[in-house]
């Protein structure tokens, strides 16, 4: 049904070429219909709230525009629709949507908003199914373009809380068993304002007193080094910037549970573009967990105040001896 607001204004004119009926031509608010059909009024479809459905076909594609008059859904590329929107993808190595703001300083591009407190519902999901390794198939990704070295602003990603028992990051790695992924993964400095571990008793089963430490210590060869980043050049690792440390082969020996095999990105560190797709190597490499040194250090240190306390008894004890010996030869040298 078209209408418009009055029907004084309701200009149907056909233009009909018996001779052409190819040109056939009608016009609904003008009397000069440059198309076969020119709308120049408002419109509305289906008034009566009926079941019907509405198609846009082109050239190439039959579903382009399709509206779901029995389920209320609207399907671009399907006329299946199983979402109120239901975008459904063609293209082979393109983007299949692509939204622009070419304001100089201002306006936004999207904003995905959940306004009622009880929803609990997510807002915004990206989801990948890839399973290869040859390529960064990120679910969501954020980019900050610019290259050049000037202002401070720009952010790849951020995530912001104002609830201070929630979370403004959070990244979660589904894993059984042993694994080599993370479940963060950074290739420069990072700042934090505070660190903590899960150390609860509740979370803890099988404990036991750290015992032979300063031992265990003591055959520990700590080394200094350079990264090599000749060999490995994309990793993100300091160039030319002496660091401390250990061999991850040669403490594993002593402290296994300090290392582990882990999945390094080897092209990390480099200018990331707007495409599609962007290629990822990686490969395993032997990392170590310096934060298990800590309380290994404390029982170090505990026995060796034990050494030194006796000691330091011993050292009394001769020091008293000496000093009454010293007493009684000075009472001798006295006497004569």
């Amino acid at each position: 049904m078209l209408k418009t607001n009055k029907l004084t204004k309701l200009l149907i004119f056909f233009t009909y070429l018996f001779s052409f009926p190819l040109l056939a031509q009608v016009g609904i608010g003008t009397l000069t219909p440059t198309a076969q059909l020119t709308v120049n009024e408002d419109a509305i479809f289906n008034e009566s709230g009926g079941a019907n459905d509405f198609r846009v076909e082109t050239n190439n594609v039959q579903n382009m525009f399709y509206v779901d008059g029995t389920n209320n859904r609207i399907g671009i590329n399907t006329n299946t629709p199983l979402y109120p929107f239901h975008f459904k993808t063609f293209l082979n190595n393109d983007w299949q949507m692509y939204f622009e703001n070419t304001n100089t300083t201002l306006a936004a591009i999207g904003l995905y908003q959940s306004t009622n407190a009880n929803n609990g519902n997510r807002v915004l999901m990206g989801m990948t199914n890839y399973i290869g390794s040859s390529f960064e198939a990120a679910a969501v990704l954020g980019l900050s373009s610019n290259t050049t070295n000037t202002g401070r602003g720009g952010i790849g990603v951020m995530g912001s809380a104002n609830n201070e028992r929630g979370n403004a990051i959070e990244a979660a790695l589904y894993f059984s068993g042993n694994y080599f992924g993370w479940g963060g993964y950074f290739n420069a400095d990072l700042y934090c304002a505070g660190t903590f571990y899960g150390s609860d008793r509740r979370l803890k089963r099988d404990v036991e007193p750290i015992t032979d430490a300063l031992t265990a210590i003591n055959n520990l060869e700590p080394v200094s080094y350079f990264y090599d980043t000749e060999t490995y050049p994309g990793i993100g690792l300091d160039e030319n910037r002496k660091s401390f440390g250990f061999i991850a082969q040669e403490l594993e020996t002593i402290f296994p549970e300090m290392v582990k095999e882990k999945l390094l990105v080897l092209n990390s560190n480099r200018e990331r573009k707007a495409g599609v797709n962007s290629e990822r190597k990686t490969d395993l490499f032997k990392v170590v967990n310096y934060t298990l040194l800590v309380p290994i250090l404390t029982q170090a240190i505990k026995e060796q105040q034990v050494i030194i306390e006796e000691q330091d008894s011993k050292i009394e004890t001769l020091e008293n001896r000496l000093n009454t010996i010293e007493s009684r030869l000075r009472a001798l040298e006295n006497r004569n």
